[in-house]
């Protein structure tokens, strides 16, 4: 599904309105017709698991078009005998457009309480009494910090015990990069239109979201599709499509072998989550080369990987001189994942250039992760091609764009955008909401919780990714998918052992799970 930022969902918009003379007024109407409905779904759910009784529902409408949505909704809600009490931040002579046209409409069936100094204590006494409380005040078109009034009215509400539904996007949440300036409505439930905003799926906005639902009011799909957005958020359906298709008539040939690369005397087991990753993502054959040393302790983990014992140095590291083991075991790969566990030496910065100088000459598959990104930082003029996905978690990609992390993170769409013009490849960038980039789009990943915030869960991702690619799946399809996949096993696996307990491990044992849950 597409992402718009909320300029571009003004854009929609105008065109829907001047170019397909689709009349605004009615695209209010329906606005409003869909909250009642979340409402009245919100209330029926309220009146089958609450204790308490049902009291009324206060609205709080803006002087845009989100307070006239808000408008609609307290005449469908008078109209249906559902007990509403609506206020709004300004006098009628200061209404436009549409909303205006709904304010007056309104006047007839109900009366509107003007929010002021004066009746603030009015608003936080009936907030504090409702049962659900509708945040129709400023919507997707927030520009800079929430002052005022405005910043008054968001801390009442937030203050309020109600279930709180915002419109279109919560008050305070900048549609177009998800910034919170000063203070923004944390909502219950979210009820946008149309599309998604940028700002209601990427942090720190998305934590203001609550519940999202995205309600169709009567603008053609053309007129998003069309749209110049390159943003987009992944679906199981999306994902399930993409899936490599498994034939009865085959064979572990077919499913590709994948070379991982890793290991350091003190970090031995990220090597393994990746190389058995790899295994449960479908690939057929999973080789995990290592430091020599490592091999006897790698040899009894999982019968299902072979081994390729790698000269060290004295650090017990990849030697520069292993490149030449490598080669053949290269060029009979159908994916390699380099960096799990690698260590940051002299001689794996050496390495580490000439084996991606070898696959991109050679334009093999791979993934580049964790101290080969670290190594990479340390090199100047690296480039990539689009068979080669990077997946550094923010830290890593402020060392190898050589920015602050703070610039990383508020604005990891830009950041996404600058490291795949810099590298020429593919890029996931780690986190809540992962971002997956390429020269033509950007993927929001909306799965995955907290559980993942442990060590080697970025292991377990590289192996889903190169498992993925080993079957045949274009690299940012394979990034997208096993995003997604990686996501999902977590979520998955959270429900069963909770976000505190799981661990890496487990993350591998939940991917046949996750595959299963895309598969029903």
């Amino acid at each position: 599904m597409k992402v718009l930022t909320g300029t571009q969902m003004a854009e929609v918009d105008h065109k829907a309105i001047k170019d397909l003379k689709i009349d605004g007024l009615i695209l209010m109407e329906n606005a409003g017709i869909k909250l009642y409905k979340r409402i009245r779904n919100i209330i029926d759910k309220w009146n089958e698991v609450e204790k308490t009784t049902f009291k009324n529902v206060v609205i709080i409408c803006g002087k845009g078009n989100n307070g006239g949505d808000g408008f609609v909704l307290a005449r469908h809600l008078i109209l249906n005998q559902i007990p509403v009490i609506t206020f709004a931040v300004a006098e009628r002579s200061e209404y436009a457009g549409d909303a205006l046209k709904n304010y007056l409409a309104l006047e007839n069936f109900g009366d509107i309480n003007i929010i002021d100094d004066d009746t603030l204590e009015d608003l936080r006494d009936s907030t504090a009494e409702a049962s659900i409380i509708v945040d129709a005040l400023l919507g997707t078109g927030l520009k800079g910090p929430v002052e005022g009034i405005y910043a008054d009215v968001i801390n009442i509400v937030n203050e309020a015990e109600g279930i709180i539904v915002s419109v279109d996007i919560p008050s305070g949440v900048n549609a177009d990069t998800g910034a919170i300036d000063s203070v923004a409505i944390e909502a219950d439930y979210t009820e946008t239109f149309a599309a998604p905003k940028l700002g209601l799926v990427i942090h720190p906005g998305t934590d203001c979201v609550g519940v999202l639902n995205i309600a169709d009011i009567g603008i053609p799909e053309v007129l998003i599709e069309t749209n110049e957005s390159y943003i987009y958020t992944t679906d199981s359906n999306y994902v399930f499509d993409l899936l490599p298709w498994r034939p009865e008539n085959s064979n572990k040939g077919s499913y590709g072998k994948v070379l991982t690369i890793a290991g350091h005397y003190s970090m031995t087991g990220a090597g393994l989550l990746t190389a058995f990753s790899v295994l449960k993502a479908g690939a057929g054959l999973s080789v995990l080369a290592a430091p020599e040393s490592l091999i006897p302790y790698y040899a009894g983990s999982y019968p299902e990987i072979t081994f390729l014992p790698l000269k060290e140095t004295k650090e017990k590291t990849i030697s520069a001189y292993a490149i030449e083991q490598l080669m053949q075991e290269i060029d009979a790969c159908k994916a390699i994942v380099l960096g799990p566990g690698m260590g940051i030496t002299e001689d794996t910065i050496e390495f580490t250039k000439k084996i991606l100088k070898i696959v991109t000459d050679k334009k093999l598959p791979i993934v580049i992760d964790a101290d080969a990104l670290n190594c990479m930082a340390q090199l100047s003029d690296i480039k990539l091609c689009d068979h080669a996905v990077i997946t550094p978690h923010p830290k890593e990609m402020s060392r190898i764009l050589e920015m602050d992390l703070d610039e990383v993170l508020s604005d990891r769409i830009r950041s996404i955008e600058m490291a795949c013009e810099k590298y020429s490849c593919n890029v996931v960038l780690k986190g809540a909401k992962t971002l997956i980039g390429s020269k033509e789009s950007i993927n929001i990943n909306l799965t995955g919780n907290s559980a993942l915030a442990t060590a080697g869960t970025g292991d377990v991702l590289s192996g889903i990714i190169g498992g993925l690619i080993a079957q045949g799946m274009y690299v940012i399809d394979a990034a997208v998918c096993g995003v997604y996949l990686h996501g999902l096993a977590g979520d998955l696996a959270s429900k069963d052992l909770t976000e505190y307990s799981v661990v890496a491990s487990d993350v591998i044992n939940y991917i046949p799970k996750a595959l299963k849950y895309i598969s029903s």
